[in-house]
């Protein structure tokens, strides 16, 4: 398991992701899909994730893509998640790059007025 990343509900984040190979070389994402996903329960379909985006590769040569996520996204029940970067070039290889815990801890002030 990896990190725990905690997100304060309905907070904007960017995630700068670089990924490397098993031999610690450089990975080229070109022509890559990246995913970002979160559920409360691990076996839970994708399409019913409480979080679930598409990153974009910014440096395809060196190994660089980005995750944005909006308050929308993040404006979801205060509690524990599971969460993974995956890489997928859309023929035979689909890679989880990270996962781990996705903490989401109760926003103080209320930004609805």
């Amino acid at each position: 398991m990896g990190r725990t990343i905690k997100q304060i509900q309905g907070d904007t984040r960017t995630f700068t992701i670089t990924v490397y190979d098993s031999d610690g070389s450089v990975y080229d994402l070109t022509d890559y899909t990246v995913r970002f996903t979160v559920k409360a329960n691990k076996s839970t379909v994708d399409g019913s994730a409480s979080i679930s985006k598409t990153g974009t590769v910014t440096d395809a040569e060196n190994e660089v893509f980005t995750v944005a996520l909006t308050n929308d996204d993040t404006n979801i029940d205060a509690g524990i998640y599971y969460y993974d970067f995956q890489i997928d070039n859309g023929s035979s290889i689909v890679k989880t790059v990270e996962s781990g815990i996705f903490q989401v801890v109760q926003d103080v002030t209320d930004t609805s007025y």
